[in-house]
């Protein structure tokens, strides 16, 4: 008898470990989800709030809502960057109705250098944008 003992016992004792291990793993991967499931509502705000802060006037969102998030920072930055840049060639333009042209196609890079920066955002890179990307550092945000 003793030995139909035994292996209900070791049976009990292998229920009981394999009991065991899922609930760690359970409780881990549950904590995981939570932990990834927070990241992701953050990191879906600084994706938002990145994106706006490549978009002309709309950049005031993000410096107002997102601007302790050193990620939105830099794009802040870089946005605002750009906004500068569009704001003199638009300005530019209306001065020296000549250069047409020539601003025509500045203001087409600067939306190029926009469409880089909003692609940056999505892949949740702080890239430099080409070129005026290093001036952006010397904003005080």
């Amino acid at each position: 008898m003793e030995p139909l003992n035994n292996p209900n016992q070791t049976e009990n004792n292998n229920a009981h470990v394999t009991h065991e291990k899922p609930a760690p793993e359970t409780t881990h991967t549950t904590h995981s989800a939570e932990h990834e499931t927070h990241h992701s509502v953050s990191s879906e705000n600084g994706t938002l709030m990145g994106i706006l802060a490549y978009l002309g006037i709309l950049i005031i969102i993000p410096y107002f809502v997102a601007k302790e998030n050193p990620f939105v920072k830099f794009h802040i930055k870089q946005g605002l960057l750009l906004v500068i840049i569009q704001v003199v060639l638009s300005v530019s333009n209306q001065i020296i109705p000549s250069l047409f042209p020539m601003i025509s196609i500045l203001q087409l890079l600067t939306f190029v250098l926009t469409v880089i920066g909003i692609i940056n955002v999505v892949k949740k890179k702080e890239k430099v944008l080409p070129v005026i990307g290093v001036y952006a550092k010397n904003f005080k945000i």
